[in-house]
């Protein structure tokens, strides 16, 4: 995939990226997809916490898939199967971002988090009502916290959970946006 990004043309890129990339509900025969992308227990729990058990199985994702509050969506660059993203509504007033992954590697660096995030936003506070949005993400994963800064997130709870892998000991971080905050910095 070709990156032409630059001071001049940024947002033509960005506007090319959103056009291109597309979230379709996930099917089961796609987990073959995640067991192919999350090569070992570590890449698991930075992607899902502690929900699945390394390897990812066809009967633990039929057990995620029938909790009516996921909402879990394959991403696609043009015909190609490239991530999972997944919102969790919990009320009418709350939704979480969760389990958003670019699985394929060539596509990761490319501002496609970015678009992925701000699209499964609009998703939750159009179609799903939600009036403010949070999501967990380790305290190391700048990359991810940038992106979701970009978004419009910030951080509300410096703790929020903590995980042990292997010998570490990882913390995740809250961060949320409400509708308010969205609709005022919304390019999507």
């Amino acid at each position: 995939m070709r990156r032409w990004k630059s001071k001049k043309d940024g947002r033509n890129y960005f506007g090319v990226l959103l056009a291109l990339i597309r979230l379709v509900p996930f099917e089961l025969k796609d987990y073959k997809n995640l067991s192919r992308w999350i090569k070992n227990e570590k890449e698991l729990v930075q992607f899902a916490g502690d929900i699945f058990s390394y390897p990812i199985t066809k009967s633990q994702m039929q057990e995620y898939l029938n909790d009516d509050k996921r909402h879990v969506f394959s991403i696609f660059y043009l015909d190609e199967n490239i991530g999972l993203g997944e919102i969790y509504v919990e009320n009418k007033q709350r939704a979480k971002l969760c389990r958003i992954l670019i699985g394929k590697k060539r596509f990761r660096g490319k501002g496609i988090g970015e678009i992925v995030v701000r699209k499964l936003l609009k998703k939750s506070f159009e179609e799903f009502g939600a009036k403010r949005v949070y999501l967990n993400v380790f305290d190391w994963n700048i990359g991810a916290i940038k992106c979701y800064e970009k978004c419009g997130m910030e951080i509300f709870d410096t703790r929020s959970n903590t995980i042990k892998v292997g010998d570490d000991i990882w913390i995740s971080v809250g961060m949320e946006i409400n509708k308010t905050r969205w609709e005022m910095g919304n390019l999507v």
